[in-house]
């Protein structure tokens, strides 16, 4: 039986309701849908054995409050950790820059991105946080490329191959790897800009990247850019065509991606107890295991945290995101 709750977003009642689920006799818990309340939520049951499943929230650390806490959503921060492994395992690359809004999601992205990437042997060689507000990144460019390549004299100049005359800010400065996690906003008005100072590196972004107005900038300037996303549709599983089938069923309409996490935290549960899981400790337990589940929104796949590491990559081709197989084979 499934019973609803509305906190209606108030973080207070959400850390009521699950300690009540709490001390009761329900099974498992799913929710609450925001990553502040589903942080609060992960804290009250710490030291419990209530499963709880959190679906959407997309925050980082939230399941290392609890040991009985699942997170659906593949966080922000192992985006960045995802980017870095791509980097070093299938593009050979050595060196990087970052780039990133100095916003507190954004910086965190910017430092796991650094760490994992010189954990990996690999060394950054510039990081530059700019503002929300920042609409002109000519400054950042330039003091990045100066960690490059040098001060360049303003007396020096330079011939490209037909023998024309360089400007300092034109001259080229490269790395393997340009990290950019961000909003779309921002990232519509930084690609053109790193094109116009001619800072070169493969492109490496964030969920924020998704967007068709990123799209639809061209190859030229998105330069087929590879990113995650856990938002973007996937190749279709037979969980997710059973599902879509019994949901228009019902509402006329397809699910959308909060319809499908729904569905499979709900899923997940009801297949532990199948499995024989007949108190909350056997259902985490089960919970737990959880590798390659093919659910209704995609892969699900615990890791040592009980966060879904399974994270989908795209590549940027002809103004569309085509994905990247699990386990790709490029020449570097």
């Amino acid at each position: 039986t499934i019973v609803p709750y509305d906190t209606e977003g108030y973080l207070v009642d959400a850390a009521r309701v699950v300690g009540e689920l709490s001390r009761g006799s329900v099974a498992a818990a799913v929710g609450p849908l925001t990553s502040e309340a589903a942080a609060i939520a992960s804290a009250r049951v710490h030291g419990g054995d209530l499963p709880l499943i959190i679906p959407a929230a997309t925050d980082a650390g939230i399941t290392r409050l609890s040991e009985t806490s699942f997170q659906l959503s593949p966080n922000i921060e192992l985006e960045a950790v995802r980017m870095a492994d791509y980097a070093v395992d299938v593009l050979g690359a050595s060196t990087a820059v970052v780039m990133a809004p100095s916003g507190s999601e954004e910086m965190r992205m910017a430092q796991r991105f650094t760490g994992q990437f010189e954990t990996r042997g690999g060394r950054v060689v510039a990081v530059a946080f700019y503002r929300a507000r920042d609409n002109d990144f000519g400054q950042y460019i330039r003091d990045i490329k100066g960690e490059i390549i040098g001060a360049v004299p303003d007396s020096s100049f330079w011939l490209d191959e037909r023998g024309d005359t360089i400007e300092n800010d034109g001259l080229a400065a490269s790395v393997d790897v340009i990290y950019l996690p961000g909003d779309p906003e921002q990232i519509r008005m930084l690609l053109p800009q790193i094109r116009f100072y001619n800072l070169r590196g493969q492109y490496l972004g964030s969920d924020g990247w998704g967007d068709e107005e990123i799209f639809r900038l061209g190859d030229d300037v998105t330069q087929q850019a590879v990113f995650p996303s856990p938002f973007l549709p996937t190749e279709p599983t037979e969980e997710s065509v059973r599902m879509g089938a019994a949901y228009d069923a019902r509402y006329g309409t397809q699910p959308d991606r909060l319809a499908r996490l729904g569905y499979d935290a709900v899923r997940l549960i009801t297949r532990a107890v199948d499995h024989g899981g007949k108190s909350r400790e056997q259902i985490a337990s089960a919970l737990k295991d959880v590798q390659g589940y093919p659910g209704a929104s995609g892969i699900i796949s615990f890791g040592q945290n009980r966060e879904n590491v399974h994270m989908p990559l795209y590549r940027i081709v002809d103004g569309a995101p085509v994905p990247i197989p699990a386990n790709p084979s490029e020449p570097r």
